[in-house]
């Protein structure tokens, strides 16, 4: 399969695009009177950064990266010549026994055997975070993160009184170079 498409135009918008975004909006001087009504910003930037401007921006990111997934999957099983499923399976990667199987029936392909299986199933237990829950953590994120990559985010969630307080995690957008680029390497293997 080579490249994907998909996952190349993501890598534009987070390598490209998002910094000229960054350095434009650092040119953005605020006025005395804007620092005053933004609590004292001396930029756009820190005003996008302070309001969580970047991470949402990122969580966009890492969501398309999850879509990206999925879609390349799909499109890897009808290059096959096999009719693509409707029902969600290329999603399914934080239980993909029936992903594999098909793979495996339809494309003579062992997911298991890609090197860079592990990190598309854990973009995607990221994207289920970002995409249905707006990065508030939940007791399923923490389980299908740790199923996945062994580990266990519970003490650090703990320190930020979660479960009593709703909690956003946004420590795996920190890594979204890391995911970009196992997912091109993950299509790459995918041939």
């Amino acid at each position: 399969m080579g490249q994907n498409p998909d996952v190349e135009r993501i890598a534009e918008t987070h390598y490209v695009i998002r910094a000229m975004m960054v350095n434009a909006l650092k040119n953005q001087i605020l006025t005395p009177y804007g620092r005053q009504v933004t609590g004292g910003h001396e930029n756009y930037f820190d005003m996008w950064q302070s309001g969580m401007g970047d991470r949402f921006f990122d969580m966009a990111t890492m969501v398309r990266l999850g879509t990206a997934v999925e879609v390349g999957l799909r499109e890897h099983h009808r290059t096959t010549g096999a009719v693509p499923y409707n029902n969600g399976i290329y999603q399914r990667l934080v239980e993909p026994t029936e992903l594999i199987e098909l793979f495996k029936h339809d494309c003579m392909y062992d997911l298991e055997n890609n090197p860079f299986w592990a990190s598309a199933r854990e973009v995607m237990v990221h994207r289920h975070l970002y995409a249905h829950r707006s990065g508030l953590v939940d007791d399923k994120y923490i389980t299908d993160l740790q199923r996945i990559t062994g580990q266990d985010i519970r003490p650090s969630l703990v320190s930020m009184n979660y479960p009593i307080e709703q909690v956003y995690w946004f420590k795996p957008l920190d890594k979204l170079h890391d995911y970009i680029e196992s997912m091109r390497s993950f299509f790459k293997a995918l041939n």
